[in-house]
């Protein structure tokens, strides 16, 4: 079935009047983020043909081959819409990349005639960005979350009409910026793509500042959604077809589109169940006992090999329930929530 690489090779020849921005072009655009621009940011702005000749020049094949999926796929991506008519003349301007021990950010910004696409990156390999994921639980906004409203306000004030959006942990930036933003950048904004990113706690969920932004968000999750339920998010999400596996349905390449459209699909049991058990599991704790288990989870990530969504596997989340169990260095109620935890993930590779 087709997705967003054959929805470059069907409509590059379309312009955007022919065509209008559509969904899928917001996830392409989103997929963008996961490239590494740093070697070619002094070129900017610029198109993203132009741009594309020098990035593919400093960015080899054999330099790409030892990268995790995610950029293999934005790298092959960009190699289509560099000379696309639809998406070559495109701007990019304002590249963001910050990481160090505390975060990890990266944004882009693409200007097509009257309008902005803010586009955040999704945790790359940087343990710092996958201890945010984590942080999530207890702590708004992490510094990925205030660097992302300060670069959203900071592009405001130069346009008009806004979209905004991000895979994975991208989307919950998008998001998170969006919250934070005063209400005249609020009105700017037409359109909060998140694509399969994680919430925001109950406590923001419920606040204002999310509850009326709700009309703008459009939430994409694929049917084995994962990091999509994790906390709470907009309750009007589309579940989209998938053609890979479990977790491994959170890569949107493997989305499935017909035209400019979604192909919808059921969300799996298992994910609902997931989403629930998450809740429920959080629920009754304090911020420093969340803080707590966030650490432990993280070491036990750690011990076990688990540095993204990408290195899971049922082999490492055995290894994981074993580590826990041979542990004494947790108290008696840590271990025990350790234990649940990774059994609930297990439970959801196990089942459909």
């Amino acid at each position: 079935m087709p997705n967003f690489i054959d929805y470059t090779k069907y409509y590059g020849e379309k312009s955007f009047e022919e065509v209008p921005f559509n969904d899928i072009d917001a996830l392409i655009l989103a997929e963008l983020s996961y490239l590494n621009f740093s070697d070619v940011s002094d070129e900017l702005p610029n198109t993203i043909e132009n741009i594309s000749k020098s990035y593919f020049y400093v960015v080899t094949k054999e330099k790409i081959k030892s990268k995790k999926n995610v950029y293999k796929y934005a790298h092959n991506l960009f190699g289509y819409v560099k000379t696309s008519p639809r998406f070559k003349d495109i701007e990019m301007i304002n590249y963001s990349r910050i990481v160090d021990s505390k975060k990890q950010f990266g944004a882009i910004t693409f200007k097509c005639k009257d309008w902005i696409y803010i586009s955040y990156e999704g945790t790359n390999e940087y343990m710092s960005g996958w201890r945010e994921d984590f942080d999530l639980s207890n702590i708004f906004p992490v510094p990925s979350q205030k660097l992302a409203a300060e670069y959203l306000i900071g592009e405001a004030k130069k346009h008009n009409k806004i979209y905004v959006g991000g895979h994975s942990k991208g989307g919950n930036l998008a998001v998170a910026a969006a919250m934070q933003a005063d209400e005249k950048v609020r009105e700017k904004i037409i359109t909060v793509y998140d694509f399969d990113g994680p919430g925001v706690r109950e406590k923001e969920f419920n606040s204002d500042q999310f509850q009326t932004l709700i009309p703008k968000i459009k939430k994409f999750t694929p049917e084995v959604s994962v990091i999509g339920m994790i906390l709470y998010s907009t309750p009007n999400y589309t579940v989209v077809k998938s053609d890979y596996k479990g977790i491994l349905q959170h890569h949107a390449m493997s989305w499935q589109c017909f035209g400019s459209y979604f192909i919808p699909a059921k969300q799996s049991k298992s994910s609902i169940k997931f989403n629930k058990s998450i809740k429920d599991f959080l629920k009754d704790n304090t911020e420093e006992e969340l803080r707590n288990f966030v650490k432990a989870i993280f070491e036990v990530l750690q011990k076990s090999d688990i540095t993204s969504t990408e290195t899971v596997t049922i082999k490492k989340i055995i290894k994981c329930v074993n580590y826990v169990r041979q542990l004494n260095t947790y108290d008696p109620k840590t271990k025990d929530k350790l234990l649940k935890l990774f059994n609930i993930v297990l439970a959801l590779y196990t089942n459909k």
